[in-house]
């Protein structure tokens, strides 16, 4: 008997179930066997529940591949000294056919070594989207605290739980997810939910192409994630802002909504005037204010976020009830000290420029001018991109 209901299962469906994969035609196939064998109820209740246990019991973990990169060079600093920084690389070796497994331990190998990085960063990439289930070690070992944790998760597809349990392995400062959100997995305490991007202040998100749900539900409408300072989705045609994104938001400086099929983007931003900083005192270091700021002609301090927005390639195509609203991110006070100091040439305009953030036109004009109250006081950091689709 268990063995013609077993060989039936595999004959009509044909294939490893998961969770998710669980639907009517399934059903049917149960019913099928079901009244062939004229089996009672809980039998027939047995078989279905039979169905779900491959997803937990017979999934195969996905073969991991650990390295490092020594070639990355710092990030942030402190009090002017860079942080030591250590970088995880983590390849999961995954197929077109089946989801597998990728328990937390094999994410957290040889991380609580001692070690002097304060900066540790966790690159996951995956060989295929075939969707990954980041499953929870139920012993897991306590991970070292760490000045900044950046997790980056490339080429793979994840459904909430999975993204949640990953994000929850520390405190993470800088998310960033080129990948894919699907739909699915097991239901997330509302805590974990919030824990686990409390501390986030950078989230990335491109969709490559597979996502089938809404990556506004990774956050909770009605928490406030005020560390939150920069925001960037890119190619997600799943996308609609939330009603209360500013209330969510409420410290956002930065919002980049790139390629989403927008039509009408939100009527004020930012919605603060309150300037951000970066956590813990830190800083940018040359070369990452290199890439965060000047490749984009910024001229602004290394110790906050930049205040822009990007609506480039949407159908948005009445930006009249649009109001952008920037904050000089610089006082009279440091315009006059630039002034002075480039007019003694105690320091040289470049110099002056990103030691009191100050731009470098801006600075030059006033430098020039022969009588300073007839300039304004301009915006160091403004808008970019922000044009409508045809």
């Amino acid at each position: 008997m268990f063995i013609f209901i077993f060989v039936s299962l595999l004959f009509l469906c044909g294939r490893r179930f998961t969770f998710n994969s669980i639907n009517t035609r399934h059903i049917a196939h149960v019913k099928q066997i079901s009244d062939c064998l004229k089996m009672s109820p809980p039998i027939t209740f047995c078989l279905f529940v039979s169905l779900l246990l491959p997803a937990s019991a017979v999934t195969e973990e996905c073969p991991v591949q650990q390295g490092n990169d020594q070639n990355t060079p710092p990030l942030f600093a402190r009090g002017g000294k860079p942080l030591a920084i250590d970088v995880r690389l983590i390849v999961v070796h995954n197929d077109l056919k089946d989801r597998c497994i990728v328990n937390t331990s094999q994410i957290l190998t040889n991380l609580t070594r001692v070690n002097q990085a304060e900066n540790t960063v966790i690159y996951l990439k995956c060989t295929f989207p075939t969707p990954i289930v980041i499953r929870p070690d139920l012993d897991p070992e306590l991970i070292p605290e760490r000045e900044v944790y950046m997790l980056q998760i490339i080429g793979c597809s994840f459904d909430k739980s999975s993204i949640f349990t990953i994000t929850s392995l520390a405190e993470f400062k800088t998310f960033i997810f080129i990948g894919s959100l699907i739909n699915g997995g097991f239901t997330t305490s509302r805590d974990v939910r919030i824990d686990s991007f409390r501390s986030i202040v950078s989230f990335v998100y491109e969709d490559i192409g597979y996502s089938n749900e809404s990556i506004w539900t990774l956050f909770d409408e009605r928490e406030a994630f005020e560390k939150m300072g920069e925001i960037s989705i890119t190619n997600s045609h799943w996308l609609d802002l939330p009603e209360n994104i500013s209330s969510i938001f409420p410290n956002l400086q930065t919002l980049d909504l790139p390629t989403n099929g927008l039509q009408v983007p939100h009527p004020i931003f930012p919605w603060t005037q309150d300037l951000l900083y970066l956590p813990n005192n830190l800083t940018r270091t040359g070369f990452m204010h290199h890439h965060y700021a000047k490749s984009q002609s910024l001229s602004i301090p290394n110790d906050i976020f930049r205040r822009s927005m990007d609506m480039r390639e949407n159908n948005i195509t009445d930006l009249s009830i649009m109001y952008y609203q920037y904050k000089s991110s610089y006082s009279n006070d440091d315009m006059d000290l630039a002034v002075s100091a480039v007019r003694r040439k105690e320091m040289k305009l470049k110099d002056a420029s990103l030691q009191y953030g100050v731009p470098k036109s801006t600075l030059h004009d006033h430098v020039m001018a022969k009588d300073d109250r007839v300039l304004g006081s301009r915006g160091a950091i403004t808008t970019k991109g922000l044009l409508p689709t045809s």
